[in-house]
């Protein structure tokens, strides 16, 4: 008796199915199909492994740079690209250890490398622009930093609008430099390079007010910073408001009691 046509079909299907198996090398476990990765799924994950170990070495690289360990720094770094040439960070941290280092060729030889892997890559960009300003080439430093302004990706802008800053105040444009560190500040009111460049070039132009308001923002932390305690309570002798002074030196006094005193007739600006 044959069988009926649903279950001859049903069969003939798991016929060709196993056929199929054998002819691809999978197997059926438990009515479950198992199919080899292929060959772009093998490398993919190879190069997935090779990143994810370039990176590491890449965070043990920046973790050393930031401690002032540039020898191992740049040991990490260097394995870092080693595991992955492609890896950028690696190149970027390679760049920065060997700035600090003042080898200025290994540097800029390193953020090219960088720079032609990834030309968007708004992290190396603002660190190349930075080392070129650095090193007196402020045009070229600012044609990178200003490419990095223009990508609303870029997470952290108020580093490159400082670094910009820095660089248009070596070429003695105050006006571009006032405009840079009033964008940061507008972004980042509380990130301390900005607020401190900023009220240092309005106190030096005779702006005290402008200076203490662009600092007050930092107080916000707590233990407030004490250089910017002593600075608030400086600029509040100088605007002749006592209130203001009083209450600046009780904070001193408070979170700094061995040295946080200043005196207050001491109104003279730093130099």
């Amino acid at each position: 008796m044959s069988a009926p046509r649903p279950v001859a079909v049903l069969l003939l299907g798991v016929v060709l199915m196993l056929a199929g198996c054998m002819a691809t090398n999978t197997t059926v476990r438990n009515g479950v199909v198992a199919v080899p990765p292929t060959a772009a799924a093998q490398e993919a994950a190879r190069l997935a492994e090779l990143r994810y170990r370039a990176k590491a070495h890449g965070d043990l690289a920046a973790a050393y740079y930031e401690r002032g360990q540039f020898g191992v720094a740049l040991e990490e770094a260097n394995e870092s690209i080693q595991i992955d040439p492609a890896y950028v960070g690696g190149w970027n941290l390679r760049g920065l250890v060997y700035m600090a280092l003042r080898e200025d060729r290994d540097a800029e030889d390193s953020f090219r490398q960088g720079y032609r892997l990834a030309p968007n890559d708004a992290e190396l960009q603002n660190n190349y622009g930075y080392f070129l300003c650095d090193r007196g080439r402020e045009r070229e430093g600012l044609q990178r930093l200003d490419a990095v302004l223009r990508d609303p990706l870029y997470a952290t802008p108020e580093k490159a609008l400082v670094n910009a800053a820095q660089c248009t105040q070596r070429l003695h444009d105050e006006p571009a430099t006032e405009a840079y560190l009033r964008r940061a500040v507008h972004m980042a009111p509380t990130y301390p390079p900005a607020a401190t460049q900023l009220a240092g070039l309005l106190e030096r132009s005779g702006r005290r007010g402008e200076a203490r308001e662009a600092l007050r923002p930092l107080l916000r932390a707590t233990p407030p910073p004490q250089d910017i305690l002593l600075t608030m309570a400086r600029l509040d002798d100088a605007l002749n408001d006592p209130q203001q002074a009083r209450e600046h030196r009780a904070l001193l006094q408070r979170y700094y009691p061995e040295g946080g005193a200043v005196p207050a007739t001491s109104a003279e600006p730093r130099p």
